[in-house]
């Protein structure tokens, strides 16, 4: 696995002074993406889904780790659909961390994960570039995409 949450809310201690305590949350609990799907680049047969988000403090971290099953393939750059968790379209740029591992190699291939401006699908390529059926590595049962990604947008300050 990719990546781990944790299930509590994160709160931080914010007070002019000791008698007027104050909490403010800076965080939501990490909650399950119910029907995840890709936009484009990977047919997900009978591949696994483990994905996870949360709200924090005007933006909407998204988790997500996909396995690649037998009738699973990656056919071009994956591009994942958040319009089902987020009705708005990207205002800012976002950015965030991505892998690919080949478990027959068992090598990691570092990445990132980013959503442009009028986007509503996370873009996820390695650092040697676009992602392809054969690109960093011929696919197979067992490999896995995962990403990282805080995507901001000002609507989400509500959240």
């Amino acid at each position: 696995r990719c990546f781990t949450t944790d299930t509590g809310t994160e709160w931080l201690y914010s007070s002019y002074s000791v008698a007027s305590p104050r909490w403010v949350r800076i965080s939501t609990p990490w909650e399950g993406w119910d029907t995840p799907t890709w936009a484009s680049g990977v047919t997900p047969g009978d591949g696994t889904w483990d994905v996870v988000y949360r709200y924090e403090r005007g933006s909407m971290r998204i988790r997500g780790q996909f396995t690649l099953g037998s009738t699973s393939a990656v056919t071009d750059v994956p591009q994942f659909d958040i319009s089902s968790y987020l009705t708005l379209t990207a205002t800012h740029f976002s950015g965030g961390m991505a892998a690919a591992r080949d478990a027959t190699g068992t090598r990691w291939y570092n990445g990132s994960a980013i959503v442009g401006i009028g986007g509503d699908t996370i873009v996820i390529q390695t650092d040697g570039g676009l992602i392809d059926s054969t690109t960093p590595f011929t696919w197979a049962s067992g490999d896995f995409i995962c990403w990282d990604i805080l995507v901001t947008h000002p609507d989400l300050d509500d959240q």
